[in-house]
């Protein structure tokens, strides 16, 4: 009688959050900062990442220390494409599984278009109200990586700890 009341069910299945962010920086240089098995990589900088086996790695990040992310390479195309699944243990919120894929476009010798399209795939179940809620905060996720990758091409990783610090306290 009163279903109007009812919380509608949120849909199932990923959902693609895509950004992109100019950086003044060289593609090959975006794309160390994004590859697992380079030196350079951003992550390696503010964590560990390991291999654990044939392109698969663990990452462990000093901004969320109790959290582990298991990574496979899915695509890696230097300097233009870098794609991987990535699961996180204990689980983030309502995300059970994300694949990200970042797409390098030349702009010029000394900078280039980063494109992330991530889709996210959460618990199923939820509401509509949760679901829009989880989609708001890992777009916010999304984009803020992306800012980051930026900073830390542009400025260099004391600046990325520097707003890490901020985002803690």
């Amino acid at each position: 009688m009163f279903g109007f009341l009812k919380s509608k069910p949120a849909p199932e299945g990923p959902v693609t959050i895509d950004f992109d962010i100019e950086i003044g920086c060289a593609a090959e240089d975006v794309y160390a900062l994004i590859d697992f098995a380079d030196p350079r990589n951003a992550k390696k900088q503010v964590g560990t990442v390991e291999p654990t086996g044939n392109n698969t790695f663990r990452m462990e990040l000093d901004l969320v220390p109790d959290m582990v992310f298991d990574l496979r390479v899915t695509e890696a195309a230097r300097p233009q494409v870098y794609a991987f699944d990535t699961r996180i243990a204990p689980q983030a919120g309502r995300l059970t599984h994300s694949h990200e894929r970042y797409e390098i476009k030349l702009v010029d010798r000394n900078s280039c278009i980063l494109r992330l399209i991530t889709d996210v795939t959460f618990e199923k179940g939820m509401t509509m109200r949760q679901f829009e809620e989880e989609v708001t905060m890992m777009s916010r996720a999304v984009h803020n990586a992306l800012l980051k990758l930026k900073i830390h091409a542009e400025k260099g990783v004391d600046v990325v700890r520097q707003i890490e610090r901020a985002q803690i306290a």
